[in-house]
């Protein structure tokens, strides 16, 4: 691993850890933004599990 990691060097190796971290960051702002539409539909939306899909044949 120590062959790995000289072999980047710190400079690679900052990046992808500063490349990392923003991408924890994008997914959780859009997490937290879904969040809040949720709370500002309130009650009038239906849960996920109460949403029931018919298929009809057309043959």
């Amino acid at each position: 691993m120590i062959k790995w990691l000289k072999r980047i060097g710190v400079v690679g190796f900052l990046f992808f850890l500063v490349k990392g971290l923003v991408w924890l960051y994008v997914i959780f702002f859009i997490r937290s933004c879904s969040q809040q539409q949720k709370e500002k539909a309130g009650n009038s939306s239906r849960p996920s599990s109460s949403i029931s899909i018919s298929y009809t044949y057309r043959g």
